[in-house]
């Protein structure tokens, strides 16, 4: 649905230094000058006689950039593109955390949107191993909690210990799998999996969000199989725990299939 917007200039003096200019200028000797910034903000030029809305189609997912005001570049976005748009950028987003935050979202699964616009600094290294921890979240969690009747396994109860071992899955072979994560009352809390595969290798996922972001206590991550010298055997993950700091609670975690189309041919 085209909606018209417009965009005006609202304050051409603002003066601004950049973030390192203070450090720049003490170790160097060098002055560094502010510079003036023009601020522009952008108005609904339509207006909707019954008060009624529709939830956005687009989203804008991104850094500070996205979300802070000044820059108005999901205003810019709205004026050009004739259609208004969901913000779900944060301040200190960082290269995934809005986008990771924002597909485990409950506004993600009850609005589908038609268009994603994920906006990030250009030199953000996608092979990092922080990025590898991003899309192993954010690529289940488009998926969304699997049913009980097609879950690998499911697991739940109150949580009463930092650690809780998921020995229910150690009889199975999580194979083209994700997790499925809820952790509740409260959502906010320190939580990370400790994950062992059957040839001793391991480590720490965390899945902490950043305050400063809504959180409904519902993660997701990506099981994968721990490399092998043999590149036809796969080292299933055969012990999974989920570590918090608040015992207190509730916990929930399935075992989910991937869809079929992205299941491999690995044994």
């Amino acid at each position: 649905q085209k909606t018209d917007f417009t965009s005006e200039l609202i304050n051409d003096q603002i003066y601004r230094r950049g973030n390192y200019a203070d450090l720049i200028q003490n170790v160097c000797g060098i002055n560094i000058e502010a510079y003036t910034s023009d601020s522009w903000k952008t108005f609904s030029a339509s207006q909707n006689l019954f008060g009624e809305t529709a939830f956005p189609e687009i989203v804008l997912a991104g850094t500070s950039f996205s979300g802070t005001s000044f820059f108005n570049f999901d205003g810019w976005l709205k004026d050009k593109l004739k259609s208004d748009i969901y913000n779900v950028s944060v301040q200190g987003g960082g290269f995934g955390f809005s986008m990771m935050t924002y597909l485990a979202s409950d506004e993600f699964r009850k609005y589908p949107p038609k268009i994603i616009i994920w906006e990030f600094l250009p030199q953000a290294n996608l092979n990092a191993s922080d990025s590898h921890i991003f899309f192993r979240q954010m690529i289940p969690a488009i998926f969304g909690e699997c049913s009980d009747e097609i879950a690998i396994d499911k697991y739940q109860g109150p949580i009463k210990s930092e650690q809780t071992d998921l020995v229910t899955f150690t009889n199975k072979k999580l194979k083209d799998a994700y997790l499925y994560i809820e952790a509740t009352n409260p959502t906010e809390r320190k939580l990370e999996l400790e994950i062992l595969y059957e040839n001793g290798e391991g480590g720490f996922m965390p899945l902490t969000r950043k305050q400063k972001m809504e959180n409904n206590g519902k993660y997701y991550f990506l099981l994968d199989g721990a490399k092998d010298i043999d590149p036809t055997k796969y080292n299933y993950p055969y012990f999974i725990r989920l570590i918090t700091d608040k015992l207190e609670g509730d916990y929930k975690v399935k075992a989910c299939p991937l869809p079929k189309q992205l299941v491999t041919d690995t044994p």
